[in-house]
């Protein structure tokens, strides 16, 4: 007689091998999130190659679907992605960290002019073909920049708090200020 295999109530079995159905769910799943989020989100092949990216990647960076799925990353509007920082972040330091947060880069495209980016890679588990895919979330913060730069500027020019300092106004008359607006 044959020993029959228990049952675990209330665990699961575990299937052995994803279904299509699940996989298909899935990557709908995925491409919904991505098609959702309003910053730009490029995925990448374990090649660098554009897999995906959605409608806030196009919009920002003046490019169509046509012209970038299925290219390397670096190749993306003549050649204007081919950043020596970005080659370093995405070949060396992602594949040992698996995730980066922030990456700071200012670059100057032809269409939209210089730019400062937080880049926020990620490495995502491979599909089933064995290769990995990154997913590369990117958020514009020039004007932020921009602003910080100006009210640091601004703030250079100020006295230190509590010290007075003389000058005229715009009425020729003498007049003082306190510092008070230092950081």
């Amino acid at each position: 007689m044959a020993a029959k295999k228990k049952k675990t109530k209330g665990a699961p079995e575990k299937p052995s091998k994803r279904t299509p159905d699940v996989v298909d769910q899935a990557r709908l799943y995925f491409e919904g999130v991505v098609a959702t989020v309003r910053n730009p989100l490029v995925v990448l092949d374990g090649e660098l190659r554009v897999r995906s990216c959605n409608q806030a990647f196009h919009k920002m960076f003046h490019v169509t679907e046509q012209e970038t799925i299925g290219r390397l990353m670096y190749d993306l509007g003549n050649r204007q992605w081919d950043i020596r920082v970005l080659r370093r972040l995405l070949e060396e330091i992602l594949p040992q960290k698996k995730q980066v947060v922030d990456f700071k880069v200012t670059h100057s495209f032809e269409l939209i002019g210089e730019r400062t980016m937080l880049l926020n890679p990620c490495m995502l588990p491979s599909q089933g073909d064995g290769a990995n895919q990154i997913l590369l979330a990117i958020e514009d913060i020039t004007e932020r920049s921009r602003m910080e730069a100006e009210y640091d500027a601004v703030a250079l020019q100020m006295p230190p708090p509590g010290v007075e300092r003389l000058g005229f106004n715009s009425e020729g008359k003498m007049a003082r200020s306190l510092g008070s607006m230092r950081r």
